[in-house]
């Protein structure tokens, strides 16, 4: 006999491992700040706003952008401009080590995520900085800074289609997990 069998009461009885049901993970989700658990359709319902203290979740850049426009004809602009490493940098690990660990753990091939789409029906070219790739730092992808502060990403690609289509141009950043 087990410590486990001695500290239990004879009415508690544990189940056959093969009969549980099996919980999948990431269904629950708990609240940093009142500490809450959390179904996480519940959360994604609110916007990833906690019903209980409303403390507002970390929520990237896609899915920031997924909520500012309308659902309808969005499209990702500058998605095959790819990062390059001109100088060469290298700290502890090369810069390409960095942007190929970047890119597998969040998909993105740049902190910089530029969509079209519209704002209320209102034609918009819409930008927002992903604090997960790189804790947001622009790479030469969007590096070329122009005096607005947007990087080369933004200027050629926001800039150019909205001007070409006379619509407005916004930017977010994404929160910081």
């Amino acid at each position: 006999m087990n410590w486990l069998d001695k500290v239990l009461p004879p009415q508690i009885k544990q189940t056959d491992p093969q009969r549980r049901k099996v919980m999948p993970e990431g269904l629950w989700l708990k609240c940093p700040a009142c500490e809450t658990v959390l179904y996480r359709n519940d959360l994604e319902a609110n916007l990833r706003v906690c019903p209980k203290c409303s403390h507002h979740m970390p929520i990237g850049a896609r899915e920031r952008l997924d909520h500012l426009l309308d659902a309808e004809g969005r499209r990702e602009i500058g998605r095959e401009i790819l990062p390059v490493d001109p100088l060469k940098f290298k700290d502890n690990r090369t810069y390409p080590d960095r942007l190929s660990e970047a890119l597998e753990n969040t998909g993105e091939t740049d902190a910089l995520v530029v969509m079209s789409g519209a704002m209320h029906s209102i034609p918009v070219v819409a930008a927002c900085f992903d604090f997960s790739f790189m804790a947001g730092s622009m790479g030469s992808a969007s590096a070329s800074v122009s005096c607005a502060g947007f990087g080369r990403r933004w200027s050629s690609a926001c800039r150019l289609s909205a001007s070409r289509r006379r619509v407005g141009r916004a930017c977010r950043k994404a929160s910081i997990p």
